[in-house]
């Protein structure tokens, strides 16, 4: 399948669900996608989360389990800018541990900052990092698309994301970009069953659509995760759903590139206080949901 015929079937098989949904169940749903239902291979079942605090604490990469995420484990090197260039490369389980082991060695060797986290299952956003810029991005996708080990071990990425040989891309700022995703679906697929719609009306064309009025109605966008947690971040939520537009439209990494620089220079804080006072008057003509 293509990338417009995965999210197709996705749209589809969420559509076709009998209760209304949640972007927590969409978020679950979407992070299981194309990988392999046998649960005895997704669990990461030999503690290599402490193999991994072992292995990298003789070196400058900071490898730590978080007391209220136990679920990942994280590797820290050097500062990260909140505003960052995000790639997911999901392994499988039988390359996990050396693959990380490879991709963070050369980050190190580099000096390539980074602020990255591995998942305790398989999925299809497993191992992401988060880089400083599209340079050093750019010298990461080129060491993974040399490395036979680490392309053998790749499952498939997200198709949400524009993605380059398996390596999808995102942009969140203060949020999730898969939240953001989810939450954007289970309203696409939530208001279609309320406004009758038929399964032949649940494709790519519609969801691109559903999300600009998502953009056009702040109201909608301020019900989504994370939508007040910072002054920020109704302004990364709605750069979340422009990037998630134009990965409905292109596969192309200088698309992604050139999303992001606009997104970096663009304040959030301003964006979030334009969007808070055009939701709030939504709400006084009426038009909330």
């Amino acid at each position: 399948m293509n990338k417009e015929e995965k999210i197709n079937k996705i749209l589809k098989a969420l559509y076709k669900s009998d209760i209304k949904l949640t972007g927590e169940e969409v978020y679950e749903f979407l992070k299981f996608f194309e990988i392999p239902e046998n649960k005895e291979n997704n669990s990461v079942k030999e503690n290599i989360f402490n193999k991994w605090i072992l292995r990298f604490k003789s070196k400058d990469t900071e490898v730590t389990i978080p007391e209220h995420e136990n679920h990942f484990c994280l590797f820290e090197h050097g500062f990260i800018k909140t505003d960052s260039i995000k790639m997911y490369i999901p392994l499988d389980y039988e390359h996990l541990y050396e693959g990380a082991n490879q991709i963070f060695d050369f980050l190190e060797e580099n000096n390539i900052n980074h602020s990255s986290k591995i998942a305790n299952i398989i999925r299809n956003d497993n191992l992401v990092i988060r880089l400083n810029n599209e340079e050093e991005a750019k010298k990461l996708q080129e060491f993974i698309e040399k490395n036979e080990y680490i392309k053998e071990g790749l499952i498939p990425v997200n198709p949400f994301c524009i993605n380059k040989n398996g390596v999808g891309y995102g942009y969140d700022n203060t949020i999730s970009y898969n939240q953001c995703l989810a939450d954007a679906l289970a309203y696409y697929i939530n208001n279609m069953k309320e406004n009758n719609a038929t399964i032949e009306d649940i494709n790519i064309k519609t969801f691109y659509n559903s999300l600009e009025e998502v953009q056009a109605r702040p109201d909608i966008l301020r019900t989504f995760e994370y939508a007040d947690e910072k002054p920020t971040s109704l302004g990364s939520l709605y750069l979340a759903t422009e990037l998630i537009k134009l990965s409905l439209t292109t596969n192309s990494l200088e698309d992604y590139y050139n999303f992001t620089r606009q997104a970096i220079s663009t304040n959030k804080r301003d964006l979030s206080n334009k969007l808070v006072n055009k939701a709030i008057e939504y709400q006084e003509k009426g038009k909330g949901r």
